[in-house]
């Protein structure tokens, strides 16, 4: 079972691996306001009334979210300012994920059962020789993002990935 610090550690990951996403987008000139102005996104705290989440999560202390202490299991709900979520995935290439010690296992177009469009990451990764499994969605309009985490230890798959798939579908702008 993953410690908090261990959790923390996670979290702290995927915010690295999101500014670098950040930094290839400008870098692109798809986000380039001018000759030496790019966009520089920032990232708040997500209404958590957004999701509705599975049975025994409880919110969190530790981050904005939910975790289930037995499986060591969060959810973190965080919006991104300045970018909408095309912007974001066009930088989550496979080499870019590879770069970050991440393995794609799926990436699909998303839409909530509310009629929000997003992109759908699947990955995994290993946090100290335990694998992970990690959902990453970014939804929304072009003036709101959503981008939901959902990390868990991969032997609780077939446990937690149906439970998730039923979460991430109950996206609310």
């Amino acid at each position: 079972m993953m410690s908090f610090n261990q959790i923390k550690k996670c979290l702290s990951v995927l915010c690295f691996v999101f500014l670098g996403v950040t930094y290839l987008n400008a870098q692109n000139d798809s986000i380039k306001q001018s000759e030496d102005n790019f966009i520089h996104p920032s990232i708040i705290e997500g209404d958590l009334k957004c999701i509705t989440v599975p049975n025994q999560f409880e919110p969190s202390d530790l981050f904005n979210g939910y975790l289930r202490k037995d499986v060591s299991a969060s959810i973190v709900v965080s919006e991104v300012k300045e970018l909408n979520y095309i912007q974001i995935t066009d930088g989550y290439t496979d080499a870019f994920l590879e770069s970050q010690e991440m393995n794609l296992i799926n990436k699909e177009k998303f839409i909530s059962d509310n009629g929000i469009k997003g992109t759908l990451f699947k990955v995994d990764f290993l946090v100290k020789d335990i694998p992970i499994t990690r959902y990453m969605l970014f939804a929304g309009t072009l003036d709101k993002t959503i981008w939901i985490n959902i990390s868990y230890p991969s032997k609780f798959e077939e446990l937690l990935s149906p439970e998730f798939e039923k979460t991430l579908k109950s996206l609310k702008l």
